[in-house]
């Protein structure tokens, strides 16, 4: 299901060319994925340069947008019309979002080593939001409950890229198990929700005209069907979307994307892959 609502081209005009954003997405309905110190954990643990390097021959091109390769993804400091936006929630949002554009965190690609000091990250994050080692397994420290979660897929041709994911989880005391599901079966479950994590993507117009609460807004976040996947719930995106939608000028749509992109990104609701472009 496309992010945005189709808006008709005009008269003799060429369709905008879809993007579509590829990415693990996490689903906030699950306790485990509810505190955003261990989404973060999630997406500092999954090292792209590696299978990028080791699966790929180097072929793929990590996206770090909701809207990749668009005028409406993020870059840089914040503009002031964006800070605009933003600082009436400062108190809602991590300090990061007025700082530089998200970039996703990169290892050397060497494997074992390369991933060692971001391991140590993830596992103060993890340690931070409650979680403790209990005979080699990561448990809830309250309820001793295990982290173990299923990463769910629709396409066998993607277990090389989760795989290398479960194992290095596995370092963390996280279980991670990888189901391939037919298509049908797969989009049942994630239409009703019925997943920890699932490899996905949101296709947008190269030029947004549509409706972005579709898919972040926190009134479709409990909608069987909706493509709000990871269940986002926010009235700071909220009010982002809304201002994107409700833009008068472009000036004003390109700072309500820049702003949404930020917040977006920050929330670690998903695990950012790469883009396909025009497919």
């Amino acid at each position: 299901m496309p992010c945005w609502a189709d808006s008709p081209a005009p008269p003799g005009a060429a369709a905008p060319q879809p993007i579509r954003m590829r990415a693990l997405m996490l689903n906030l309905r699950r306790p485990f994925f509810a505190d955003r110190r261990v989404r973060e954990a999630m997406l500092i643990s999954f090292d792209f340069e590696w299978i990028d390097r080791t699966l790929y021959d180097g072929r793929l091109r990590r996206i770090a947008s909701y809207f990749p390769d668009s005028d409406f993804a993020a870059h840089g400091p914040p503009t002031d019309g964006e800070v605009a936006l933003l600082d009436p929630f400062r108190d809602q949002l991590p300090p990061e979002v007025f700082k530089i554009a998200f970039t996703p965190p990169r290892t050397d690609g060497s494997g074992d080593e390369g991933i060692r000091y971001h391991l140590r990250r993830a596992m103060a994050q993890l340690d931070a939001s409650g979680w403790v080692v209990q005979d080699g397994r990561l448990a809830d420290g309250k309820t001793g409950t295990p982290f173990a979660f299923e990463i769910l897929l629709h396409d066998q041709r993607d277990m090389r890229l989760v795989l290398p994911f479960a194992r290095v989880l596995k370092r963390l005391g996280i279980v991670a198990t990888v189901h391939v599901l037919g298509d049908a079966a797969y989009r049942t479950r994630r239409d009703r929700f019925d997943f920890d994590m699932i490899l996905d993507d949101w296709a947008m117009p190269a030029s947004p005209t549509g409706e972005p609460r579709a898919c972040w807004g926190s009134a479709t976040a409990d909608t069987p069907g909706s493509c709000n996947y990871p269940g986002i719930e926010s009235p700071v995106v909220d009010a982002l979307t809304a201002a994107m939608a409700d833009a008068k000028d472009p000036v004003q749509r390109l700072d309500a994307a820049h702003a949404l992109d930020r917040v977006l990104t920050r929330g670690y609701y998903v695990i950012p892959l790469y883009s396909l472009a025009g497919q």
